[in-house]
């Protein structure tokens, strides 16, 4: 039987990177629409 926290210990390193990869994609892409709506609101009032 493996212990615990030997297992977190093995799968941490493959982990960590990707939940840190998959939280800066979803935060960029959540920026990029954000950025995209408030510059879609601004044309539509400038005209």
């Amino acid at each position: 039987m493996i212990d615990f926290p030997m297992l977190v210990l093995v799968l941490t390193p493959t982990t960590v990177p990707r939940i840190a990869g998959a939280w800066v994609a979803v935060r960029t892409f959540l920026t990029q629409t954000v950025h995209a709506a408030s510059l879609n609101n601004a044309n539509r009032d400038s005209r």
